[in-house]
C-alpha cells in the first residue's frame, strides 16, 4: 500500500496560519458590515442585490458572499489540512481566484465614489494580504508535501461526479446565455468588475465568480470519477459556493414575492429560481456526500 501524503510539520503551520488570516479577514469584513450597514438581515439582502428600504442611508457595504465563503472554507481547511496537502490547494485556489479582482476594482476610479480613500485603502489592503495568504497555501502544500502518491477514492464517486458535474452545467449555461443576450462588452463588466455590476466594495464581479465555480466544480467531478481523495476538498468548496448562491437566489425570490405565482412568470425567471433550488439541493447532498473525514491516501498498489 502506497504511503499516503502529508504534510511537513513547518508546512502544516504555516498553511494553516494561512488560512486563519485568510478567514479572520473574511470575518472581519463581514462584521464590520453588520454594525455599519444596520445588522446582519441588511447585510444578506445586500449580498443578495436586494437592499432593503432605507438602506441609502446606512454606510457603505464592503463585504460580498465571497467574504462567507472564504470564512468558511479557510476555516475549515486550517483545522483539517494537517495531513491532506489538496486541502490547502482547494483554499489557495478559491482565496486567490475570488480575492483577485478586489485588487484592480479597489484602485479603478469609480469606486472613489463610494467610499473614502481610507476605507478604499483598507479594503484593498486586505484583498491583497487575502490574495498573498492564499498563495502561501498553494506553496505550503507544494513544497511541505512528504509523500508522493494518489489520492483516497471519493465517497459514492458517481454521484459526486454527477452533482458537481450537472451543477457546473447549469451555471455554465447561464453564463453563455448572458453573453448571447447582453453581448461582450456587458458582459465583460460582470466579468472584470464595473459600476453596474459590483455590489460592495469586496463584491466579487457575478460572472468571475461564475467561471471560477464551473472550473472548481469541474476538476472536482473528474477528481471524483477517477477517485482523487482531492475530489473531497474541490468538492466541498464548490458545494459551499452553490448552497451560497442558491440561498442568496431563493431569499432574494421569496422577498419579491416571485414564489406567488410562478406560472405567470418569464421562462427566464422561472429557470432561474429552479436553478436556485438546484444550487441549494445539489450543494447540500454534496456536502453530506462528502463531509467524510480522510487524509489523500494512495489506494493499494
Amino acid at each position: 500500500m502506497g504511503q499516503p501524503l502529508i504534510l511537513g510539520r513547518g508546512a502544516r503551520l504555516v498553511g494553516r496560519g494561512a488560512c486563519a488570516v485568510v478567514a479572520l479577514v473574511s470575518v472581519g469584513w463581514i462584521v464590520r458590515d453588520v454594525v455599519a450597514v444596520g445588522g446582519p438581515g441588511q447585510v444578506w439582502w445586500m449580498w443578495a442585490g436586494v437592499p432593503s428600504a432605507g438602506d441609502a442611508g446606512q454606510g457603505v457595504g464592503a463585504s460580498g458572499p465571497t467574504d462567507l465563503t472564504l470564512a468558511l472554507v479557510c476555516s475549515v481547511a486550517a483545522s483539517t489540512a494537517a495531513s491532506a496537502p489538496s486541502v490547502l490547494v482547494a483554499a489557495g485556489v478559491l482565496t486567490v481566484a475570488l480575492r483577485l479582482p478586489s485588487l484592480w476594482i479597489l484602485t479603478s476610479d469609480w469606486t472613489r465614489l463610494w467610499a473614502d480613500e481610507g476605507l478604499r485603502t483598507l479594503a484593498l489592503t486586505g484583498a491583497a494580504v487575502s490574495v498573498a495568504g492564499g498563495v502561501v497555501m498553494l506553496g505550503a502544500a507544494v513544497v511541505g508535501r512528504r509523500a508522493p502518491g494518489h489520492g483516497a477514492a471519493a465517497v459514492r464517486p458517481v454521484a459526486v461526479f454527477l452533482l458537481l458535474g450537472a451543477t457546473a452545467c447549469v451555471r455554465a449555461a447561464w453564463e453563455v446565455n448572458r453573453f448571447r443576450e447582453y453581448g461582450w462588452e456587458v458582459y465583460r463588466g460582470a466579468l472584470v468588475g464595473s459600476r453596474n455590476n459590483v455590489l460592495s466594495l469586496l463584491h466579487t464581479p457575478a460572472a468571475w465568480q461564475a467561471l471560477t465555480f464551473v472550473a472548481f466544480a469541474s476538476v472536482a467531478a473528474v477528481a471524483a470519477l477517477r477517485r482523487r481523495g482531492s475530489a473531497r476538498p474541490l468538492g466541498l468548496a464548490a458545494a459551499t459556493v452553490a448552497v451560497l448562491w442558491g440561498a442568496l437566489g431563493l431569499s432574494a425570490a421569496v422577498k419579491g414575492g416571485l414564489y406567488r405565482d410562478l406560472g405567470s412568470l418569464p421562462l427566464n425567471a422561472q429557470l432561474s429560481l429552479a436553478s436556485s433550488l438546484w444550487y441549494v439541493m445539489a450543494g447540500a447532498l454534496l456536502l453530506v456526500l462528502l463531509a467524510r473525514r480522510g487524509t489523500d491516501a494512495a489506494p493499494p498498489g
